[in-house]
């Protein structure tokens, strides 16, 4: 049922917000450019962000797996140029 999995994602992306984890990492502002809803049977999902907030997302990405390769005692995935 589309109305419901639309009601179960909205309620989770609202728990993501206040995620402690994901506002340290600087991401929770990305999750106001999503956007949930259902039409009819269908389930829409709607990311719109901007070039700069793209580019933005990329490089904290870039930055999350590197640190993650660190902790890991390992030089980090490489990363495409």
């Amino acid at each position: 049922d589309a109305k419901d999995l639309s009601a179960k994602a909205t309620a989770q992306l609202a728990d993501i917000k206040k995620s402690p984890q994901f506002m340290m990492m600087g991401l929770a502002q990305y999750l106001d450019g999503i956007k949930i809803d259902n039409k009819g049977a269908t389930f829409h999902l709607t990311i719109g962000y901007n070039q700069q907030q793209v580019d933005d997302l990329i490089n904290r990405v870039k930055g999350l797996l590197k640190s993650f390769g660190g902790a890991m005692g390992g030089g980090g995935m490489p990363m495409p140029q």
